[in-house]
């Protein structure tokens, strides 16, 4: 990908920024230093979206996906923490005794889980992730291109409202964890790039930055249920019948309770993100 070094093109100087930042060494990182490389790896395809029509479609989708596939060794270890948070926090919740004994047999299982993950993410896996945002970084300042002014930016986060708005109404019309999930990915999507929209060319919309990030927060934490849930449920069939059937089914439908509320939260709040159409969206953002 060959992007201008230029001051007309100052979302390409937040990514590369991003990308300095993510490939800073690291061996045996904690929970929350991978929860912070996986939130700066989305931040970096934020931005590689902001680019893409600057950058052309080939050149976005080969970076793009070498980014993602960088990421996606940091999921595993992800994934088991919040596992383990989520049972953690039930745990500290007045259930009933099935429950607690449900749970009090499943949060070994999953700290050895997490331990598994974490030794799985090896300081050769963490170097490869390195190498490969440094190349990205020098493909980006390789070449020339024309300038990528503010109207060929707003495209881009043009293209993710509208993604949003569409993941959104599918979800809507079908709540599934897919659907959910990729809603919930759109969103975090817009809020990062509301953000280096604002970095970038000081364009602030405080309240749809707000909304956009508390819409991403309840869908996270649908996000988190499910994966629960499914950990849950696996664990279960893995067992077979059990003493805790009955701990297992309630915990069950306590979690769906939980998850139905926070979606019908993110269906209220998604009003004040995805109101407009993407063209009059663009009009609001741009607007002096």
């Amino acid at each position: 990908m060959a992007v201008a070094r230029s001051t007309k093109l100052p979302v390409y100087q937040a990514l590369g920024t991003l990308l300095t930042q993510a490939t800073r060494p690291a061996s045996h990182p904690s929970d929350k230093a991978v929860h912070g490389m996986r939130r700066d790896m989305k931040r970096i395809r934020a931005a590689l979206r902001l680019l893409r029509t600057c950058v052309g479609e080939d050149s976005y989708q080969h970076s793009n996906a070498r980014v993602r596939d960088a990421a996606k060794p940091l999921a595993p270890v992800r994934d088991a923490a919040v596992l383990l948070s989520c049972a953690r926090r039930l745990s500290l919740h007045q259930y009933s005794d099935a429950e607690q004994g449900y749970l009090n047999e499943l949060i070994p299982e999953l700290e050895v889980e997490r331990r598994s993950a974490k030794r799985r993410l090896t300081v050769a896996a963490l170097n490869r992730r390195a190498a490969v945002l440094s190349d990205v970084q020098r493909s980006l300042a390789s070449g020339q291109t024309p300038s990528c002014d503010l109207e060929a930016v707003s495209d881009g986060i043009r293209k993710t409202y509208q993604a949003g708005r569409k993941a959104g109404r599918l979800a809507r019309r079908r709540p599934d964890d897919d659907r959910l999930h990729e809603w919930r990915k759109q969103v975090k999507c817009l809020a990062n790039q509301l953000d280096l929209m604002q970095e970038a060319f000081h364009i602030e919309r405080g309240k749809l930055h707000r909304h956009a990030l508390q819409l991403g927060d309840l869908l996270g934490k649908d996000r988190d249920l499910a994966l629960f849930t499914a950990k849950m449920d696996a664990i279960h069939l893995a067992k077979g019948a059990s003493g805790q059937e009955k701990g297992h089914k309630r915990l069950i439908r306590r979690l769906q309770q939980a998850r139905n509320h926070l979606q019908q939260k993110a269906w209220r709040r998604s009003k004040k993100v995805f109101s407009r159409s993407p063209r009059r969206f663009v009009q609001y953002l741009v607007r002096p």
